[in-house]
């Protein structure tokens, strides 16, 4: 994930940037010295005129002796600018990411309509932070991609460390999007690049990523040596908190969840009543509320349920407004900005009895493959349906001889498919709480063995063999019994086990490759109900 210190730092980068640029102060070192607004705001119209030798040279549209009435308009346009993106760093600062990102996108726009790329870069940069932050990769990767085709156009008026900023980012997204390996080659690519790499502000951020790719990897020694040496370089209970997270992953992720408590009860007492907020910590609720319903303390188990569902909420409350706000301000209005650019160069193109005429057509083609897609896609859900109806339900099972690379015996393993057949057959599998550890324990064995047979002669991990038993199950019975076709989808879903309609669906689709309401729409035609 990215660091939040990469976001703290926009702000910095802010006025950086622009000073960088218009050579009007000099640039701090620290965030702390940063010009601030209220300095900013000081300067009155005559004040500029003392940099008008400058501004002459950089801002294009200017030239011979820049008077008091044209240079007044943009330098002010430039104030308001950076004043927007000042209050959306301190929005940040204060973890208000909503009003961060709302007033960021007001920058972006403004900066869009002076046709000033540095300080659209700016409030770019912010947005994109808080997109990653929140789990918006998609958007994120194209704001970098922006930012990237602006590169080449203005190098001269960037600092140097831009490529450190995009190529952070960009590891973020890659690590965002589970792609660990990409993260490291491009890691490393920045460090051969960038020999003093160690000497920047952006050493840590690059080195924490380092640290979660190679967690990604299952190499846990790297990963937490890496890791450990952020946490010693920059203590916070920000960097604590997640080193706490990514500790209690690791004991979980090897069925030793006694072991990973404590250090999920550590992060849950360094974000309790902070203002930091950590999207990670959700996760760690819901397995501290598993272990306590296990246990049968049913206070503690409450008390980490209402926490978790606190947290749920206030975290899809923050993701969804940070996606919908940043699509409807920046990827719609870029969208429409470049289809208009699209059509104004049809228009240069062609003459003018011709040109409504490639407009309408392209509406109607746009149309048309809507309208195909949407065709194409029903008649591939039917040659699926035709062809689940038409034979057996369940998915043919590898015959292959497969072999164990372990220390389980023969017996052992012979023994635990004979349990796996009766838990099949008695339809144990549609009980709403199964779970590797439950079967393990009613097996006698350990969950290790059970996972690894079930992997390697059922041919996929526990969770999908559970899921699978139980959407073939599901269309079998939708198959013999016409009640169940009536069913609503949340309802058909707790009838199969699941805890919810949207998991229920999700493992039709990838058991079937179709919806779950469309399978029953074209099972009742075909039963002509």
């Amino acid at each position: 994930m990215t660091t939040f210190f990469s976001l703290l730092f926009s702000s910095f980068l802010t006025l950086a940037i622009y000073t960088h640029s218009f050579g009007v102060f000099e640039i701090p070192p620290f965030k702390n010295d940063i010009v601030t607004k209220d300095k900013i705001l000081k300067k009155t119209k005559s004040s500029f005129l003392q940099i008008n030798s400058s501004l002459n040279q950089e801002w294009s549209g200017f030239s011979g002796i820049v008077y008091e009435e044209q240079v007044a308009e943009p330098i002010l346009k430039e104030r308001e600018i950076l004043e927007y993106l000042d209050e959306a760093s301190k929005y940040l600062d204060a973890y208000e990411f909503k009003k961060s990102l709302k007033t960021a996108l007001i920058a972006y726009k403004l900066a869009r309509e002076e046709k000033n790329i540095v300080l659209e870069i700016n409030s770019l940069l912010l947005v994109a932070q808080i997109n990653m932050y929140w789990g918006n990769t998609e958007a994120s990767e194209k704001i970098y991609e922006k930012i990237d085709s602006y590169r080449k156009d203005i190098s001269d008026h960037l600092p140097q460390n831009m490529d450190l900023i995009l190529d952070l980012g960009k590891s973020s997204v890659l690590l965002k999007s589970n792609n660990p390996n990409d993260a490291i080659e491009l890691i490393e690519q920045v460090f051969e690049n960038h020999q003093n790499v160690n000497q920047t502000l952006f050493y840590q951020d690059f080195l924490w990523n380092t640290g979660i790719a190679y967690f990604q990897k299952e190499d846990y020694q790297q990963a937490f040596d890496s890791l450990n040496k952020v946490v010693a370089m920059v203590p916070s209970n920000y960097y604590d908190a997640l080193l706490n997270f990514y500790t209690g992953k690791f004991y979980e992720q090897t069925q030793d969840i006694e072991t990973a408590l404590p250090y999920y009860f550590r992060l849950d007492s360094l974000v309790t009543g902070q203002k930091e907020i950590v999207p990670e910590i959700k996760e760690i609720y819901g397995t501290i509320n598993n272990y306590f319903l296990e246990k049968g303390d049913r206070v503690r188990q409450f008390e980490y349920l209402n926490k978790f569902l606190k947290t749920l909420t206030i975290h899809n409350d923050i993701s969804d407004y940070v996606k919908n706000t940043t699509r409807e301000q920046f990827e719609i209005p870029l969208l429409i900005e470049e289809k208009q650019l699209e059509i104004e160069k049809l228009k240069n193109q062609k003459i003018q009895n011709k040109r409504d005429t490639i407009i309408i057509i392209s509406v109607l083609l746009v149309g048309l493959f809507i309208s195909i897609y949407f065709v194409v896609k029903q008649l591939k859900y039917k040659k699926r349906f035709d062809k689940l109806i038409s034979k057996d339900f369940k998915k043919p099972v590898s015959t292959e001889e497969e072999t164990i690379q372990s220390n389980i015996s023969i017996e052992v393993i012979d023994d635990l498919l004979k349990k796996l057949d009766l838990f099949e057959s008695k339809k144990e599998f549609l009980a709403n709480e199964v779970s590797l550890n439950e079967v393990s324990k009613q097996f006698q064995t350990n969950s290790s063995y059970l996972s690894k047979v079930v992997n390697l002669k059922k041919d996929k991990n526990f969770s999908n063999y559970i899921n699978d038993l139980r959407i073939e199950h599901c269309l079998e019975q939708l198959d013999k019994e016409s009640r169940l076709r009536n069913y609503t989808i949340k309802a058909l879903a707790e009838e199969m086990g699941f805890n919810n309609a949207q998991s229920f669906s999700t493992a039709f689709f990838k058991y079937t490759g179709i919806h779950p309401s469309f399978f029953i729409e074209q099972l009742k035609k075909s039963k002509k109900e």
